[in-house]
């Protein structure tokens, strides 16, 4: 778009309220589920990729807004705080699975023990505590290509959230 261009849109554009403010799906920064700390937080959706460690398994990326201030991990590797509101990506765990049917309810969660499985690594527990039920946690994005499930899916939103 030329400088003109924006001029002109500029100018189309109605007078918007100073009370409405920007909206993203960017995340702040990334929750370390095994710092110890209780997040506080409202899931939203997740996104599905093909694991780092092995193409074959799949990964979770919960997507979550925070409803209290909490360190995180930005992208960059620095911590920051990040405030009541904004967005923030949690890599999931199985031990999380209780978060499948909290979608868009008040959350507390924080890392609570291990368990052996006899796999060599345990598996990480998580208290999950929530007032209520919520909906059913969908995949707002599904980028896997070599983890996808036996049954194809025909979009993101019918995946079924795996931890």
């Amino acid at each position: 778009m030329t400088s003109k261009q924006n001029n002109e849109a500029a100018k189309n554009r109605p007078n918007i309220p100073s009370e409405y403010k920007e909206q993203s799906s960017d995340i702040v920064g990334f929750w370390d589920s095994l710092s110890g700390d209780t997040i506080h937080m409202i899931p939203r959706f997740a996104r599905l990729f093909d694991s780092k460690i092995d193409p074959m398994k799949s990964s979770t990326l919960l997507i979550a807004e925070l409803v209290e201030p909490i360190e995180v991990q930005n992208a960059d590797g620095e911590t920051v705080i990040a405030d009541k509101g904004q967005t923030v990506g949690i890599w999931t765990k199985p031990g999380m699975s209780a978060l499948r049917d909290l979608c868009g309810v008040d959350v507390y969660m924080y890392q609570d023990g291990t368990k052996e499985m006899g796999k060599g690594n345990p598996m990480y527990l998580y208290k999950v505590l929530s007032k209520a039920r919520g909906t059913k946690l969908r995949a707002a994005a599904d980028s896997r290509k070599r983890s996808l499930p036996a049954r194809q899916t025909q979009n993101a939103s019918d995946a079924d959230v795996e931890f």
